[in-house]
């Protein structure tokens, strides 16, 4: 047999050249794991319960202290004792501990290097948060992962012109921003000096992007507003722009452009928190929001807005199924249900999954107990499709209540404005709102706030796993907690929702200062071409004394086309008219 030479030359180099390659490609890759690690209890901490101020903030010491929150041992910090002994483990890093919920996040190259972590006799389960593979030469420029299906409903678009409009100068000062704002009935405690002032709010979310320069922000900057900034994938307070949401979020509460846009506690304080690891959708953020949460409780925060959300993670085998979503399985969850327990205020999306036929339901850590849990509606006040529904999986209702999510008005890290939707937004909005409830009322707890902002809202005499309680009233919420020296207690008066037309509902508000009986009818008018009247709807109902008669004419979507009169006559024979369109 005669043997070509040459071409065996040819075929050895390549089949050399080959497996180099594939050597050289199997070296330009790493893969690493996080962990969550849990621990039995706290044993060798050098702190104490009686001496707080070795580990909690002045101002964190005195919300508890204002609220009458006993100090319990989840307030101390993680057993350093414990944290060297993981942290001595072959090829384990510890990343950072959780006191609340008393464990560490950890992080190794090696799958199997969490072994000995897992034997350790005070360790009680060790949970995976996450696996990257990643090359070793785009460690810091990796492609920014396109988010979960939580934010798959949101987009916007950029408003180029943002001179104001003579409508807009009309609406009072709060430019584009108005609509989402007068919804709640806010613009009164805005106009009373309820602005969010003294208040801290932390806004636990995604990128801040230019958040230090954007004009919209000028006044949170130059009166001092902002507190502090902590980006927590990357373990510092880097001003590192990993995206746009957060710059988006924070501007529906802190923006202050008169004739612009004016956000819904313009006053308050900001705590920015960065959470989300744009690159991947990994359990790892959860175990971040609860290193968050912690975080907004030790600068001593009152409230704590979130506008993400968990189910989906890119190995499905992590992801939360509708059993999950108790408020007790995420970490996410359980670590805003503890920070309610702290006084904390906390407010996080319902989510954007509402056309999701599979998947319908609220994220974590919208399914926490002890929470405000907000879903979003249009400028009619009606569901928007992609809000997400309840109830959790223990049968309690979400979300609790509802603020505007559809094109609305923010501020885009290009210096610029935008329409946006998802209830991302509606959450800062509700937020900011309850900020100012909260600055009226200052002695009143997280459970009192909460209580009054359900008996507002226009939901509250039927609440559901649409709308929860509804839609509050920010003024009418503080006539619940006082004797507000702003509401006359003494007069009956019908409250009108600020809204003239409607779709599928008639909804009404009355207040009386007597026990009595009253009358509503709903009348059509302008039928035909003389003109006639015809009423749809008669009926009695019965008020307490100082109390609100709530509810919502039935079968309104029977209704035909055209003016209607809704009229309300008191026991004494007073008559509230109003004229609403179909």
């Amino acid at each position: 047999m005669t043997i070509n030479f040459k071409n065996t030359i040819y075929t050895t180099l390549m089949l050399a050249f080959m497996l180099l390659s594939s050597y050289t490609f199997a070296q330009s890759e790493k893969t690493y794991f996080k962990y969550w690690v849990s621990l039995v209890d706290k044993k060798g901490t050098p702190f104490s319960i009686d001496k707080p101020e070795e580990f909690l903030t002045t101002k964190a010491i005195e919300r508890r202290k204002k609220f009458n929150i006993n100090l319990t041992e989840d307030d101390l910090p993680v057993s350093p004792i414990y944290i060297e002994k993981v942290g001595k483990q072959s090829n384990i890093t510890v990343l950072y501990s959780s006191k609340w919920l008393n464990a560490v996040v950890v992080r190794t190259e090696n799958e199997y290097d969490i072994d000995a972590v897992e034997d350790l006799e005070f360790v009680t389960e060790v949970k995976l948060l996450g696996k990257w593979k990643i090359k070793k030469d785009e460690d810091k420029k990796e492609d920014k992962k396109k988010k979960d299906d939580f934010k798959g409903y949101e987009g916007d678009d950029d408003i180029e012109n943002v001179r104001p409009y003579l409508g807009d100068i009309m609406t009072r000062g709060y430019g584009s921003a108005y609509y989402q704002t007068r919804m709640l009935n806010l613009i009164k405690m805005h106009d009373l000096g309820y602005k969010g002032y003294g208040l801290t709010i932390a806004v636990v979310d995604a990128g801040f992007k230019n958040y230090y320069r954007h004009r919209a922000l000028d006044s949170m900057r130059a009166n001092g507003q902002f507190i502090d900034y902590y980006n927590i994938p990357y373990g510092d307070k880097k001003d590192n722009d990993n995206g746009k949401h957060g710059l988006q979020v924070l501007s529906c509460m802190a923006a202050n452009i008169p004739n612009t846009m004016v956000g819904t506690a313009p006053g308050a304080n900001y705590l920015l928190i960065s959470s989300e690891d744009e690159k991947s959708e990994f359990p790892i953020e959860e175990a971040n929001w609860v290193r968050a949460a912690e975080y907004a409780d030790s600068m001593g925060a009152d409230l704590i807005t979130s506008s993400l959300g968990y189910k989906s993670f890119d190995l499905d085998e992590l992801s939360h199924e509708y059993k999950d979503i108790n408020g007790k399985i995420s970490y996410a969850s359980q670590a805003a249900t503890r920070a309610v327990e702290k006084g904390i205020m906390v407010l996080a999306a319902a989510g954007n999954d509402g056309d999701n036929k599979k998947s319908n339901y609220v994220a974590s850590p919208g399914d926490a107990d002890k929470i405000i849990t907000v879903g979003g509606v249009d400028y009619d006040r009606e569901h928007t499709s992609f809000s997400s529904y309840g109830p959790t999986f223990d049968k309690r209702i979400k979300p609790d209540l509802c603020a505007k999510a559809s094109y609305v008005y923010v501020a885009n890290s290009n210096n610029k404005f935008a329409r946006s939707n998802g209830t991302s937004f509606a959450t800062p909005i509700m937020a900011g709102a309850v900020a100012c409830l909260m600055q009226a009322n200052p002695e009143k707890s997280v459970a009192e706030v909460m209580d009054a902002l359900k008996k507002s809202a226009d939901h509250s005499f039927n609440p559901n796993s649409t709308y929860g309680w509804g839609i509050p009233d920010i003024f009418v919420a503080n006539s619940f907690l006082n004797e507000s020296a702003y509401f006359d207690y003494n007069t009956e008066k019908l409250i009108n929702p600020g809204i003239n037309e409607f779709n599928t509902r008639i909804y009404y508000r009355f207040y009386s200062p007597t026990s009595q009986q009253v009358n509503i009818t709903v009348t059509k008018i302008n039928i035909g071409k003389k003109k006639k009247t015809k009423e749809v709807f008669n009926s009695d109902f019965q008020v307490s004394a100082k109390d609100f008669l709530q509810g919502e004419i039935p079968k309104v979507e029977k209704f035909k086309s055209g003016e209607y009169i809704f009229k309300l006559t008191s026991a004494s024979g007073k008559v509230y008219e109003r004229t609403i369109e179909k």
